[in-house]
């Protein structure tokens, strides 16, 4: 992901917050906040599928594929009655899938919740067990050749990630993918009061405090910003343009690096659509129309960021506990926090 503004069409609204301080929300407690964090955990739910089904491969590799395969045929066709030798390839590999699935399923929850700049450990682990269990199995000669190629492996795929990200190819949209997203999330207010909270403005306030400055890209036109985004992890300037406007009910956010750049995504974005729900409250749908890149195709099956930050949203806006991983990911930067303060 970038590390200035993430998802790239996820971080385009913002909100003219008050500063009353009747209207500031009681702290929540430790419980609270550590309940909230747990929104984590169905965001990156695609991280534990991925281990679940990896710890059920490895398992199917050690004990051979086909030695497992005829072991169930002989269960599905014999019962309980089948001798034990011939169902105990099987067994092991769903005892193996059951034991090693919790000791993921542990890990997986501990970085998402605890130690979140640790959470790709879980799926690397996973990755690096099966790698293993692979060589081991039909090519012995490799890690008798070459001892260390789990660290040769890991350093090669982080020294290319670092390459990706820094020369821009990460995130260089792939025209011939296309992401189609879709989220929901309601705010304690009427939707005319709730759109103008997600509808930035220059010179206001924004309830991400890593939009340092919001001015308009045209002078007069408030409907084309420039964002000065400034993150702990690095900054960037960004463009948004909103088009068919309709106060109260939906409006379209486009973003771009640069001015010239919008234009050529008028049909990509996010399309908000707001109605009434409940007693004086906003059901607030987003949908995601965008291309992919090499770093959205990497992440997408693994996290949902552009839910996470859409929750991330709601939470500052309605002054709720905050959980998400955006929130901890995306802090602004020092100076600007302090500036918002």
């Amino acid at each position: 992901m970038s590390d200035a503004a993430y998802p790239p069409f996820a971080a385009q609204t913002g909100t003219a917050q008050t500063g009353s301080a009747d209207l500031a929300p009681t702290p929540p407690g430790l419980g609270a906040r550590f309940t909230a964090r747990l929104i984590r955990l169905r965001h990156s739910r695609g991280r534990l599928l991925y281990v679940v089904l990896l710890a059920f491969l490895t398992g199917l590799v050690m004990n051979g594929p086909l030695d497992v395969a005829f072991s169930v045929i002989w269960f599905l066709s014999e019962g309980f009655s089948a001798p034990i030798a011939g169902l105990q390839p099987g067994i092991i590999c769903l005892s193996f899938t059951a034991v090693v699935s919790l000791i993921y399923a542990v890990l997986w929850a501990v970085t998402m919740l605890l130690l979140l700049p640790l959470r790709m450990l879980t799926e690397w682990t996973a990755t690096l067990v099966f790698i293993g269990a692979v060589l081991h199995r039909y090519a012995p000669q490799v890690p008798e050749a070459l001892p260390s190629w789990p660290l040769v492996l890991a350093t090669t795929s982080w020294v290319l990630n670092v390459v990706l990200i820094k020369s821009g190819l990460a995130h260089r949209p792939l025209p011939w993918l296309t992401r189609h997203h879709r989220t929901r999330f309601t705010l304690p207010m009427p939707p005319l009061e709730a759109y103008y909270r997600l509808r930035a403005r220059p010179g206001q306030p924004h309830w991400d405090k890593g939009w340092a400055e919001v001015t308009e890209a045209v002078p007069g036109d408030d409907s084309t910003l420039q964002i000065e985004v400034r993150r702990r992890a690095g900054a960037q300037r960004m463009f948004i343009r909103y088009r068919n406007e309709h106060p109260g009910q939906s409006v379209h956010i486009t973003a771009a690096l640069s001015l010239e750049g919008l234009d050529g995504a008028a049909v990509d974005g996010e399309t908000l659509r707001l109605s009434p729900h409940g007693s004086g409250g906003t059901l607030v749908e987003v949908q995601t129309h965008a291309p992919h890149t090499i770093s959205s195709l990497a992440s997408g099956p693994m996290e949902d960021q552009i839910s996470d930050y859409w929750a991330h949203a709601a939470a500052q806006i309605s002054g709720r506990p905050d959980g998400t991983f955006t929130r901890a990911l995306l802090r602004p930067a020092k100076a600007t926090a302090a500036q918002a303060g």
